[in-house]
């Protein structure tokens, strides 16, 4: 992969940057949700994001070069802690589809991101129940908790088609 004519390894810059991703992530759901959160475990690399869980919302990024997933997971007993007592299951699919947003938006402020793919313009959000596959593509993924309970967060990245290959 090329980036201003230096070859790298993604799997090694996005392990290298995990830091911003779980920032992020609290950031974001400390001020989305309003809930205070950790992170238990250091995010790891992946070749693929994971989609099965009860609630599932994804969230498409790109630019001339570069094509990204960002997904935010949550299993049904986890619900209550995040998003409260009075979400009705109707609200859950804008609810994380905005969280989503909210985050990949947070990720763009971020120069050590914006510098590596440039800006990354977002589409609309999806959501699914149960299932959802998500494409083979090199991604950074791990989960934050609110006690016990937790959502599973991904990000996952490759230069686009016919831009000098996949990544």
């Amino acid at each position: 992969m090329e980036n201003n004519g230096k070859s790298m390894d993604l799997k090694s810059e996005l392990i290298a940057r995990h830091k911003v991703f779980q920032n992020a992530a609290l950031e974001c759901i400390e001020s989305y949700f309003q809930k205070k959160c950790r992170i238990v475990d250091i995010w790891d690399v992946c070749d693929r994001l994971e989609g099965n869980f009860d609630h599932i919302a994804s969230i498409g990024c790109s630019n001339n070069t570069y094509q990204a997933i960002m997904t935010a997971n949550i299993n049904q007993d986890s619900l209550d802690a995040f998003l409260g007592q009075q979400t009705s299951e109707e609200e859950i699919p804008d609810i994380l589809g905005e969280f989503c947003n909210t985050y990949c938006g947070l990720l763009m402020d971020e120069e050590e991101i914006k510098g590596m793919f440039g800006v990354l313009l977002q589409a609309l959000p999806l959501y699914s129940t149960q299932l959802s596959f998500f494409p083979k593509a090199t991604g950074i993924h791990g989960k934050v908790y609110i006690g016990e309970a937790w959502m599973y967060i991904g990000y996952a990245v490759r230069k686009n088609a016919g831009m000098n290959g996949l990544i």
